[in-house]
């Protein structure tokens, strides 16, 4: 039968099968903490890996929000740089000192900031900037078309009269063929109804929307019938382009250009549309910023899970044992003790 080994002496260390080789922890893994059999230093929990990067997000939105609406541009670039040379400082410490659970959790607000910079920066190209110039502005109501367009240079947003409306059979369209892209610059003049009147104070104006004398398409539908309009940027205003168009109408139809004239775009309603682009902003950064808390949470749960899994008993040591890959000695029982043998037959230590 078999022998009968009894327990080792005190002091004497107690060998426990580990895990196998080729499942043992990696000191380099970024799912698995430590290495070398070392416990973590510290961990992340649940709320930071989940809020944390979250923060962050929110907070360069609402930089972008602010710096976009108040013309701060210098902060959309000081901002960022700051948030993420400190995120790659952070995430360069951790990794040094194989702290994985932290250096997941600067790789998860490093994505944060990304996303937030990218989602940021189209708000501020393609909303915010406009909002900014048309809020840096006047807003003029019931203004007549005859009126001289110099006390107007200060304006960004315009109500006419309910007469007013675009003389689109006074049209003309100015194509630059000098040009690679051959741009169609048109305006129509705006008008009272007076078919008398010759000197015109303001332009709607458009690019690629009309032909030479005819089919001034640059309303919108919704502004046709309307009296709004919203005044053009000064850099188009100075566009060689739309200068030829109005001398080209003043020759076709008899004109005059006032001394100060203003190109405005015709709109239905220029101030709502300026407070629409704020708040279309702010809604689509809500919706954002919620959306990504919940992928947050769902990459967060994830990412606890992977750095700290449920035990496995193949990886429970004797924790006064030095290594997890120790064993018993090759040959020869331990001090003090005897073994039993194996097979056919057994003895007993005397």
């Amino acid at each position: 039968g078999g022998g009968y080994a009894p327990p080792p002496p005190l002091g004497a260390s107690t060998y426990v099968q580990g895990p196998p080789p080729d499942r043992l922890p990696s000191e380099h893994s970024m799912l698995r903490s430590g290495g070398n059999g070392k416990p973590a230093e510290s961990r992340a929990n649940i709320w930071e890996l989940v809020l944390v990067p979250w923060f962050f997000l929110v907070l360069v939105l609402a930089c972008f929000l602010q710096a976009g609406t108040y013309g701060y541009y210098l902060t959309l670039v000081a901002i960022p740089v700051i948030l993420l040379a400190l995120n790659l400082s952070f995430l360069q410490y951790q990794y040094k000192h194989k702290k994985n659970a932290e250096v997941v959790l600067g790789l998860l607000c490093l994505v944060a900031i990304v996303i937030s910079l990218s989602v940021g920066t189209y708000s501020v190209s393609k909303s915010l900037t406009e909002y900014h110039r048309l809020s840096q502005g006047a807003s003029y109501f019931n203004v007549l078309p005859s009126e001289a367009g110099a006390s107007k240079l200060d304006a960004t947003t315009l109500s006419f009269t309910n007469a007013t409306l675009v003389d689109t059979s006074r049209t003309f369209g100015y194509t630059d063929t000098r040009t690679q892209k051959k741009s169609t610059f048109c305006v129509a003049p705006v008008s009272d109804g007076d078919v008398y009147r010759r000197r015109v104070q303001f332009w709607a104006a458009g690019l690629d929307c009309c032909e030479a004398h005819s089919n001034f398409n640059c309303l919108s539908p919704s502004s046709i019938g309307s009296h709004g309009a919203l005044v053009l940027p000064a850099d188009m205003q100075q566009l060689e382009g739309f200068k030829r168009a109005v001398l080209g109408a003043e020759s076709a139809y008899d004109l005059t250009a006032g001394d100060n004239y203003l190109l405005v775009q015709w709109h239905e309603d220029p101030v709502g549309y300026r407070n629409g682009l704020f708040s279309g902003t702010m809604l689509l950064f809500g919706i954002f910023a919620g959306v990504y808390l919940i992928i947050s949470m769902m990459v967060g749960c994830a990412a606890r899970s992977a750095l700290f899994p449920k035990e496995d008993p193949d990886y429970i040591v004797d924790p006064r044992q030095p290594s997890p890959t120790a064993s018993l000695p090759a040959s020869g029982p331990p001090p003090g003790g005897a073994v039993g043998g194996g097979g056919g037959g057994g003895g007993s230590a005397g």
